[in-house]
């Protein structure tokens, strides 16, 4: 995710993250967006490779979100 997109994204949540500082919310520098959760998997360089093979000459694109969620945790 570019910088001038978190950074974005960032003044846009800090009303929220103000009202509940009890909240683990993470740095901005470690915003991402996740096109797919492989969870759990053996051979994660053998995984990047495939990937990287996949994508090699594939152009660039953009991507529009239609919502945000979150991790919860029970803690």
């Amino acid at each position: 995710m570019p910088v001038s997109e978190r950074e974005s994204l960032y003044t846009q949540i800090l009303p929220l993250i103000r009202k509940y500082p009890s909240f683990n919310w993470i740095h901005p520098d470690l915003y991402h967006t996740t096109l797919q959760f492989f969870g759990e998997v053996e051979d994660a360089k053998k995984l990047s490779e495939s990937i990287k093979t996949t994508l090699f000459d594939k152009e660039k694109f953009h991507l529009y979100g239609l919502g945000l969620d979150m991790f919860q945790t029970n803690e």
